[in-house]
C-alpha cells in the first residue's frame, strides 16, 4: 500500500480541505502564496507543508 503524502490533502485552519494528485501541482499552490498567509492558513502543519514543498524527493528531481 502506497504511504499518503502530506500534500495528497491536508486541511486550513478554517476548515477547508485541499487536495494534489502531486507534487508539480502542490509546489505551484504552495509557492504561490506568500509566506505570512500560509502561516497564517495552516499554523498546524505549516513547517511540515513548507519542508515537504522545498525539500521533498520531488523537488529534487529533474522533469
Amino acid at each position: 500500500m502506497k504511504k499518503q503524502k502530506i500534500y495528497e490533502e491536508f486541511k486550513d485552519k478554517f476548515g477547508n480541505v485541499y487536495k494534489f494528485e502531486n507534487y508539480l501541482e502542490f509546489s505551484i499552490f504552495w509557492f504561490n502564496m506568500n509566506r505570512k498567509t500560509a502561516q497564517n492558513h495552516f499554523p498546524d502543519n505549516f513547517q511540515t507543508l513548507q519542508n515537504v514543498a522545498a525539500n521533498s524527493k520531488e523537488a529534487r528531481q529533474k522533469t
